[in-house]
């Protein structure tokens, strides 16, 4: 299969095809019939099988003039350039908060494509949005929060090294500080 793939590689024609597949699979019962009942013949191609359709270049490889990490054109300094998408604004289209506790909240959010950090922005009673953390992937934990205090978030995607507009707020309350129980097995 390899060697299908690097040919494939060198003469600039897709990758990870189903015709890929079915030929080495053919390749394989050719040579050695007897190989479709055993486990390993179809846990390989099934599992090959299952991921084709994830290949993130729909089984292209980069033609030249493209990052090959992505497949994106290339800009005049060599970096990526993302590709505009309709409908794509550099802005998480939802952000959430998945837990909270009396001191700190949990937050995700949909990632923004070509995105290489995501700032948090926190607001209290003030409703003043304020920096509180940044970081890589789509989502935060948010500490050292009040209890019992409503707080909104925003976040925002920086994409090129330009920081995008804010996401829509999620909004949450931390819970009340539980009472202290210094009887373990009668606490409520």
């Amino acid at each position: 299969m390899i060697g299908i793939v690097l040919i494939g590689v060198m003469v600039d024609h897709p990758t990870l095809t189903f015709r890929t597949l079915t030929v080495e699979a053919f390749g394989v019962l050719l040579f050695a019939p007897e190989a479709i009942v055993h486990p390993s013949f179809q846990m390989s191609f099934a599992a090959t099988l299952a991921l084709a359709p994830l290949d993130e270049q729909g089984g292209r490889y980069p033609a030249r003039g493209e990052d090959r990490a992505v497949g994106w054109p290339m800009t005049a300094g060599g970096g990526a350039r993302p590709p505009t998408l309709p409908g794509q604004t550099g802005v998480p289209a939802e952000m959430i908060v998945t837990d909270s506790s009396d001191t700190a909240a949990a937050l995700a959010w949909t990632p923004v494509q070509g995105a290489s950090s995501y700032r948090i922005w926190r607001a209290g009673a003030d409703n003043v949005f304020r920096t509180v953390g940044e970081t890589q992937g789509p989502s935060y934990g948010d500490h050292g929060l009040a209890p019992a205090t409503p707080y909104a978030w925003q976040v925002t995607a920086v994409v090129g090294g330009i920081e995008q507009p804010p996401s829509p707020s999620a909004r949450a309350s931390t819970r009340p500080t539980s009472p202290r129980c210094d009887t373990p097995g009668s606490c409520q």
